[in-house]
């Protein structure tokens, strides 16, 4: 599927067919195309925590609020986490870039000093406003990504964000929820929506 086909064919799915499974490896196939975006620093704040197992399922459905649909039907959710303290994982990319040729050893020292700088005085409002973008970025990545190999989405706000990290164990003081995709394939088409004309949201200059 053509990228513009892929944008435009892609639509929020609240019902699945409960029969359609996803494969790991193409669930993880589709996760490593849309990590892909771009990032600040080329951080990459997004984590992914992929969710199929119907332990886990039947465990965050009371936190779903009105998204039951969506966890009884579809074939994995995907939450992606803004990775509040990312300046650590710096020094990893820094030195594949540095084994890949990509930078020099004085480079390498100057990016790695920096990093530490910021890491030290960056607060955890710039860090959370600036990873929401980021993240925004690969969730839309991750949707348009998943269409093109033939399945659907739905992005969700509405869970409960503290019960959810409670459920799945993962350190809330580090990680922040962003968003909650549902991936799968549609039991039936959408309601179809429409978009504003392009010169009413748009100004000219």
């Amino acid at each position: 599927m053509d990228t513009i086909k892929a944008v435009l064919s892609r639509t929020s799915i609240r019902e699945y067919d409960p029969s359609v499974k996803i494969d790991e490896a193409t669930l993880l196939k589709i996760l490593e195309t849309s990590a892909s975006a771009p990032s600040s620093w080329n951080l990459q704040p997004w984590r992914f925590v992929l969710i199929h197992s119907p332990e886990i399922k039947a465990k965050l459905r009371p936190f779903m609020m009105f998204n039951t649909p969506q966890i009884d039907t579809a074939a994995a959710l995907i939450l992606i986490l803004n990775d509040l303290d990312r300046y650590a994982m710096f020094p990893i990319m820094n030195k594949m870039e540095l084994d890949a040729g990509m930078i020099t050893e004085e480079h390498f020292k100057v990016r790695n000093q920096k990093a530490e700088q910021a890491r030290a005085t960056r607060t955890k409002e710039s860090l959370d406003r600036e990873g929401l973008l980021d993240c925004g970025i690969v969730a839309q990545n991750l949707m348009i990504v998943a269409q093109a190999y033939g399945y659907d989405t739905c992005p969700m706000g509405g869970f409960d964000r503290d019960n959810f990290m409670k459920v799945l164990e993962i350190d809330a003081n580090r990680y922040k929820p962003v968003v909650l995709i549902s991936i799968g394939k549609k039991a039936k088409d959408a309601k179809p929506t429409l978009r504003f004309p392009i010169r009413t949201i748009t100004t000219i200059k």
